[in-house]
């Protein structure tokens, strides 16, 4: 293992119109040895606020989803190690000093701080939403950033892996989803990502969605939530649901563009067109 005197942190955030949000969030990381901001041709002021806090701006194609903008991210970074952050979290004081800290620690490799997810303006300590733990800082040669949507970072089995306590002064601030429009609005953009990624199956399609109503409004106690745990348990149930049943249009009926195609046909066999 290489012997660090001093670990320098690179801050990592992956931007498409984040405005409202990247300030805030490059405030909290202020305190790195420099940030990487990837865009991906945001139409708002973004990145002229990013400027404010670093001139390593670099500019990535859309794609629905952050994991291929990480990859270009981690590339660009000079660090020893990696502050991997989205724009709608923050690192607040208590946790940034544990970082520096174990920054010039030679026995880890890769640093797992819970987060305190906020939802509808509320914090969700339940329904699985907490500790919610994810790599927050780890060293470069340790880990491997694929395409999978929401399972895109891995680390070797050699890693040395640290959890930070399940505090909230160990914790990273995760302002998630808005409202029911936001979540839902999301919910529908990344199963379909999910979908094109996955391969159908029947039992999936009737087992996924129950565990996971089961696991997040019972085992996870979502109904300590009342109306939001209910809600938020139906919702990440009726996204497996979603995910699943996408897959199968994809395999067996083709994308939009695959289906018009069809309706055009039959418009044709009328002569309609």
């Amino acid at each position: 293992m290489t012997v660090l005197l001093m670990g320098k942190i690179s801050a990592t955030v992956v931007t498409l119109n984040e405005e409202d949000q990247i300030r805030n969030c490059l405030k909290s990381v202020s305190w790195c040895d420099e940030i990487i901001i990837v865009d991906s041709h945001s139409e708002d002021a973004t990145v002229e606020i990013a400027k404010e806090f670093t001139d390593k701006i670099y500019t990535y194609e859309r794609t629905g989803y952050v994991e291929p903008a990480r990859q270009k991210a981690l590339s660009e970074a000079s660090g020893d190690w990696i502050l991997m952050l989205d724009a709608d979290e923050r690192v607040p004081k208590s946790l940034s000093s544990q970082l520096r800290e174990l920054s010039k620690d030679n026995q880890v490799d890769v640093v797992f701080a819970p987060r305190m997810n906020y939802m509808f303006g509320e914090w969700i300590n339940y329904a699985g939403w907490w500790p919610d733990y994810r790599a927050i800082l780890y060293k470069p040669s340790v880990v491997e950033i694929t395409t999978q949507i929401h399972n895109g970072v891995n680390f070797t089995e050699d890693a040395e892996k640290r959890y930070l306590g399940s505090e909230k002064e160990s914790a990273v601030i995760h302002y998630n989803y808005k409202d029911i429009y936001d979540f839902i609005s999301r919910m529908n953009k990344y199963t379909d990502i999910e979908a094109q990624q996955s391969d159908f199956s029947y039992l999936k399609l009737i087992t996924s969605p129950t565990k996971e109503f089961i696991n997040r409004y019972l085992l996870n106690k979502g109904y300590k939530g009342g109306i939001i745990g209910l809600s938020l348990s139906i919702f990440m149930s009726w996204y497996r649901f979603l995910s699943a049943i996408k897959s199968w249009q994809y395999e067996h009926l083709g994308n939009e563009d695959q289906i018009i195609s069809k309706y055009d046909k039959i418009d044709r066999d009328m002569d309609l067109k």
